[in-house]
């Protein structure tokens, strides 16, 4: 039938429960999703981003407490350290500098910031110079000067690009499970529905009376629906079977009279037409044709009411 009138699909309640079961999951998972991944990305950058923090906080209280020569004493004593360090003054120099090696190449002019803030501040260097991502955390320092380190993010940003795409992807299964699951809810929801609607069929193809939905599980507007559709039943079942014994009673009634009418009918006409038999005849007549009026006048009563 839909596939003939693919308009009566649209319109039809599985559709609409499947539609909207299929949106709402859909949606309710991508909210969880986004979730999941704004806090799962959170707490990677944070944690890529507290060693940095911690070093940055260090050097600066060295910087600040003992000078530049403690600072570069400190700064130079791991070169294994995979982390650009950058000490700018108040004028704008680099007064300390030091570059890994596989690192030759930076701009550093993409490094120049004034900032004076008391917190830490990140950025995100878009033309470093170098292949890898950089990130720049800048802390300012007592007397205004400007302390820089810099870490490359690329394992970090991969691993949150595939985590993105592993998202991105998993919107195929949970819209295909969205459907399956909006499937599932139809089914169950119209089933007392369409029990109904076969029970219906059922007496109107056999006319027969004794047929009754079953009660369905646990839901309770369903079950008073078909309760109270059953009880319509037995009532309907009640009055048919009380008209049919009517229409037997009356149709016992009617031919008694009629058989008499008839009999008396066919007497007279088989009699010598004697006046007084034909009108003893006619009499008898009268009589039952009146039996037969208030029959038909009980019945139309009956029918009135």
């Amino acid at each position: 039938m839909f596939l003939k009138n693919p308009k009566l699909l649209f319109k039809s309640n599985s559709f609409r429960l499947i539609t909207w079961y299929t949106v709402f999951f859909v949606l309710s998972s991508l909210i969880v999703n986004i979730y999941a991944y704004t806090v799962i990305s959170k707490f990677i950058r944070e944690q890529s981003r507290e060693e940095v923090t911690g070093d940055i906080a260090e050097l600066r209280d060295i910087y600040s407490e003992n000078g530049i020569e403690a600072l570069h004493t400190e700064v130079f004593e791991d070169v294994d350290d995979p982390f650009i360090v950058r000490l700018v003054t108040t004028e704008g120099d680099t007064a300390l500098l030091r570059v890994p090696e596989d690192w030759e190449g930076i701009n550093l002019e993409q490094m120049d910031q004034t900032l004076y803030s008391q917190e830490v501040e990140w950025e995100y260097l878009r033309d470093s110079g170098i292949e890898e991502r950089i990130e720049i955390a800048s802390l300012a320092a007592s007397d205004g000067a400007i302390l820089q380190i810099g870490q490359i993010i690329d394992l970090r940003e991969d691993l949150l690009s595939r985590i993105h795409r592993v998202y991105i992807f998993s919107l195929i299964p949970i819209l295909a499970l969205g459907y399956l699951g909006g499937l599932f809810v139809a089914d169950r929801t119209l089933s007392p529905i369409k029990q109904l609607i076969s029970t219906l069929n059922s007496i109107v193809e056999s006319g027969n009376m004794d047929v009754r939905v079953p009660m369905p599980g646990a839901d309770k507007l369903y079950r008073e629906l078909i309760s109270l559709f059953n009880t319509m039943l037995d009532k309907i079942e009640t009055l048919v079977n009380g008209m049919r014994g009517m229409l037997d009673n009356v149709a016992h009634d009617l031919r008694t009279p009629m058989t008499r009418f008839r009999g008396t009918a066919e007497v007279a006409l088989a009699s010598e037409r004697n006046g007084e038999t034909l009108r003893e005849a006619l009499v008898d007549c009268v009589e039952e044709s009146e039996r037969i009026l208030i029959t038909l006048n009980t019945l139309m009563d009956v029918s009135e009411a």
